[in-house]
């Protein structure tokens, strides 16, 4: 088992890349198209350096789940490689387009039926993890808590305020989705801290631990 110490040194540099990430991400928007080696830096860029380190921390949390909590680090395996190949992406547009080419909705209204099927898709995965949830240890369960919070207040909170309060997708967006991608990162940082000392002992389905100590 990795030492505590060792743990928190391997949390504080991961926040640390993704603070440096966002900053140059921030720079970047500011310096517009003078920005020249910053937008290489750019978290919201998609197959960036800035994905694959969000790429490589979802498969990190994806490995310590992959003993026990195969569903979860499934999961998490495909959350990884969106995170490269940016999927997620065209999704958005594509529900989009058959609400209103297709049912014939009108673009506010197909906007608010996208975003509430969002909200749904979200809470039946939370429901979904309930019982993996509740096997964990007290200790281990609150950071799992802020680690989904983070997250989820980045990928899918800024995301639905971005596209449904920004019509260009060039104004709101483009300032929102340096924070997004910030709290991608923290929260991912924030799992694979939690998950790390108890990946082994825990069961996906199982009785809650016998095991109580902090992580």
């Amino acid at each position: 088992m990795v030492s505590p110490t060792w743990r928190r040194w391997a949390l504080f540099v991961f926040m640390g890349i993704a603070l440096v990430f966002f900053a140059a991400t921030l720079a970047e928007r500011i310096a517009g198209d003078g920005a020249g080696l910053l937008e290489t830096y750019d978290t919201t860029s998609e197959g960036g350096p800035g994905a694959w380190v969000s790429g490589l921390l979802l498969l990190t949390c994806a490995l310590l789940c992959l003993r026990h909590w195969v569903p979860l680090a499934i999961a998490l395996a495909i959350a990884a490689v969106d995170e490269v190949a940016q999927f997620h992406e065209a999704a958005p547009a594509a529900i989009m387009g058959f609400l209103q080419d297709d049912v014939g909705l009108a673009k506010n209204p197909a906007r608010l039926v996208a975003a509430v099927a969002t909200i749904a898709v979200v809470a039946a995965a939370v429901a979904a993890v309930r019982p993996w949830y509740r096997s964990l240890p007290v200790p281990t369960r609150r950071l799992v808590a802020i680690s989904a919070a983070l997250f989820l207040g980045g990928a899918v909170g800024l995301e639905l305020v971005a596209r449904l309060f920004d019509r260009s997708q060039e104004g709101l967006t483009l300032w929102l989705g340096p924070f997004e991608e910030l709290l991608e990162m923290a929260g991912a940082a924030i799992l694979a801290y939690a998950l790390w000392p108890t990946a082994a002992p825990v069961s996906f389905g199982g009785s809650r631990l016998e095991e109580t100590g902090a992580p």
